[in-house]
């Protein structure tokens, strides 16, 4: 025991408050259970600590170390468990003051403030600072609750910043074991922090350029589809982090997965109102073309995924808020085959039974895959030669998108239709007309014949409805007068290289070239409506090319026959028949040849109609005038 000066002494009341190491040396003299040998001190000059918090300012914080020795470490546990264990008898003051002092030693032992340190029980904590020796307490330290001292154990805000920040910083370096890191810290976003945090933008925007997002490889739940093949290819174990600007919410892969990868769990939805998870405009045409050329080529038909993608690609284009940008961007690459262009709908294309033995859909890309420039609206049919194809089903529903991208059509102008007075065909004359030609004794006069085909009718009857047939009726010096035939395989119409004879101021028309001005077909026409007043044939079944050419022909034959015979009202029920139709017969491809075929018949309202139709199509009229003449 060695003697010291008692003008030096510095009493104690416990020896617990010693800590060998890192207290400061002094000459200490323990006074615990005599208050006479501590007032006899005082009395010679010692100087008397009862404050534990003025002991430990004035002899223990000031020879703290920087790095701790063994021994200074089992000094240090016992410092903190006593700094704990009074820390609530202090004031608010010098608890401040405590917490911000290097106090406790981390796991390379050097001293940290307690704030810098993390519990590395909490699982974020443990995953953001993995392999780290400055984030967490010195094992040595045990069971001590630290938090009071300030070392984080609670996840909150502040700190879940913090720990995606020195994450960031192993991303960079490419440390091990990453990707489980990453899940862990991405999942804790997803899950509610204490109360007291309120996120902001401005917090979420500190986050949104560091790589802590998980991403999946796979899309599917449990099921592979087409996507995760191409996703396996891209997204590789060691690449599959980003940030929050890189990634998409799950709801929106269908029309952004093969140009944004897709976070994997989904944002909150506290997060996702703080911003934005949705892909761009042009995320999602760019999204489009790798769809219908670099994923189509890989795609089985019976991939019905591949077309649930595709149609919410498009309806996304197509939503009147986008559909302005979207177009100025699809405009660009107007010459890119990127529209599926199929007469069967998209969500019924992967299960057509009409394409499952067809070696020609064998894979997605062998569809029928059109560029803007290529597809018409308002059109029936193709036209190959010229590259024009009429918008079908799988297509229809996107019109809007089409148009506002450019495309062309061949608009089909409602037709003003001439009136028609049929009063003069009252139902007695028609009864008793009708009768006359099933009676047997049908009193027929005249007979025409036209490519070896025999029509009987009555002159009177022809003669009321044409004044061609009251001219041959009444004429004195006409051989059919006499016989009663009338044969057209003799006498042809005016617009072939012809010889003509006049004869009781009807022009006879005598052919060398062979072409009669009626046929057999456009006769029984005539012969139909002159007894009935109307024509019984039904456009409306029609629907293969060559029926509705024929139809066509046919009334054009029958105008023909109504302008050389003069009978104009049938010529007007004809044009009203072509002009009801008017979508079903007059198209880009024979327009001017039905407008020119109108005006050698004098048939006005069918030529203006025509003459109209082509001045408004023009351009596409054009387009396809090659295609119909080769």
């Amino acid at each position: 025991m060695s003697k010291i000066a008692a003008a030096n002494a510095i009493i104690i009341p416990s020896r617990d408050w010693i800590f060998p190491g890192i207290t400061k040396p002094s000459d200490f003299v323990l006074a615990e259970n005599s208050s006479s040998k501590r007032d006899f001190l005082i009395f010679l000059g010692a100087e008397d600590y009862e404050s534990q918090w003025e002991f430990l300012r004035d002899y223990v914080f000031p020879a703290l170390p920087q790095k701790a020795s063994p021994l200074q470490l089992q000094s240090l546990r016992k410092l903190l468990y006593f700094v704990v264990l009074h820390l609530s008898e202090w004031s608010t003051f010098q608890q401040l003051y405590v917490r911000s002092i290097k106090l406790i030693p981390d796991r390379g032992c050097t001293l940290q403030t307690p704030s810098s340190l993390y519990d590395p029980r909490h699982p974020v904590f443990e995953a953001a600072f993995r392999g780290t020796t400055s984030a967490f307490p010195n094992e040595c330290l045990g069971p001590i609750h630290l938090a009071p001292l300030g070392v984080n154990e609670t996840l909150t805000k502040e700190n879940y910043i913090a720990c995606v920040r020195h994450f960031e910083k192993d991303y960079q370096k490419m440390q091990p074991d990453l990707l489980p890191r990453a899940k862990v810290l991405w999942s804790a976003l997803l899950r509610p922090f204490r109360p007291l945090d309120h996120w902001t933008t401005q917090d979420i925007q500190s986050l949104v350029s560091l790589h802590f997002v998980h991403v999946d490889r796979f899309t599917s739940d449990g099921t592979l589809s087409y996507r995760d093949s191409i996703l396996r290819e891209r997204v590789t174990e060691r690449y599959a982090i980003f940030t929050i600007k890189e990634v998409i919410a799950p709801q929106y892969a269908p029309i952004a997965w093969t140009q944004r990868p897709i976070c994997s769990p989904a944002p909150p939805l506290w997060g996702s109102a703080l911003y934005d998870f949705s892909p761009s405009i042009e995320d999602v045409v760019l999204h489009l073309f790798e769809l219908s050329t670099v994923v189509a080529s890989k795609c089985r038909i019976t991939e019905a995924k591949f077309f649930d993608d595709l149609r919410e690609t498009y309806d996304y284009l197509q939503d009147p808020s986008r559909i302005g940008a979207a177009s100025s961007l699809l405009l660009a690459h107007s010459d890119k085959p990127i529209w599926l262009n199929e007469d069967i709908a998209l969500d019924r294309l992967a299960s057509a039974r009409s394409f499952q033995y067809s070696l020609r859909v064998d894979n997605v890309a062998n569809l029928q895959w059109r560029s803007i420039d290529s597809l018409l609206y308002g059109v029936l049919f193709d036209h190959t030669k010229s590259n024009t194809y009429s918008i079908k089903l799988s297509l229809e529903p996107y019109n809007t998108l089409l148009r506002a991208c450019g495309t062309k059509g061949f608009n089909s102008l409602r037709p003003t239709l001439v009136p028609e007075n049929i009063e003069n065909h009252g139902a007695n004359m028609f009864d008793r007309i009708k009768s006359m030609r099933e009676s047997p004794d049908s009193l027929y006069d005249i007979t025409i014949i036209v490519e070896s085909h025999h029509f009987r009718a009555h002159r009177v009857v022809l003669a009321a409805v044409s004044t061609f047939f009251r001219t041959l009726a009444s004429g004195s010096k006409w051989t059919e007068l006499e016989s009663g035939i009338l044969d057209l395989d003799k006498h042809f119409a005016p617009n072939d290289k012809q010889t003509q004879t006049s004869r009781d101021g009807i022009t006879l028309c005598e052919s060398a070239s062979g072409r009669p001005y009626g046929t057999a077909e456009s006769v029984t026409l005539v012969i139909e409506w002159v007894y009935s007043g109307s024509i019984s044939l039904d456009d409306a079944t029609l629907v293969e090319s060559k029926d509705i050419a024929a139809r066509l022909d046919l009334y054009l034959d029958t105008l023909q026959l109504a302008d050389v015979w003069d009978i104009p009202l049938l010529r007007t029920h004809v044009e009203n028949r072509i002009l009801v139709a008017t979508r079903l017969f007059i198209r880009p491809e024979n327009v001017q040849g039905v407008r020119d075929r109108a005006k050698e018949y004098n048939a006005s309202a069918l030529f203006k109609h025509c003459v109209e139709t082509f001045q408004g199509n023009k351009d596409v009229v054009e387009r396809v005038a090659d295609d119909v003449e080769n």
